[in-house]
């Protein structure tokens, strides 16, 4: 449960700062496993427009797991938390929607073990 508050903080966040930074308009989606999975379907919101931006952020209990970067998209940054009783995982990545992201469309993520996941999509767009 503090995993998923932790990351609606976080998405709420990201949000935000985008509008402070520029007009925006944002659309999202959001992944929770109630049991451990080793991949997992992320999908892309119905209004995603070429050119958008879209961060992806994956979240678990676990700094032993990897996440695979699936083609087209960049590991912006990696953060481990680990010590006092938690072991927390968090993956950002990004990239710039392009003909091939339908909205709609799915992107699948693979984990190098299977763990539970808290997982979401934020896609922005200037106006």
């Amino acid at each position: 449960m503090m995993r998923l508050l932790h990351f609606i903080f976080l998405m709420l966040f990201a949000v935000s700062a985008q509008a402070a930074l520029v007009a925006s308009t944002a659309t999202g989606t959001a992944f929770a496993s109630s049991v451990a999975v080793s991949s997992f379907a992320l999908n892309r919101a119905s209004s995603v427009n070429i050119g958008d931006l879209l961060l992806v952020q994956i979240n678990f209990g676990n700094t032993g797991i990897t996440v695979a970067t699936p083609t087209g998209w960049t590991l912006l940054r990696v953060d481990s938390n680990s010590g006092s009783g938690v072991d927390d995982r968090q993956y950002l990545f990004y990239r710039f929607a392009t003909t091939s992201d339908t909205p709609n469309g799915t992107t699948t993520w693979n984990l190098s073990a299977s763990t539970q996941v808290v997982a979401g999509m934020t896609g922005f767009r200037s106006d």
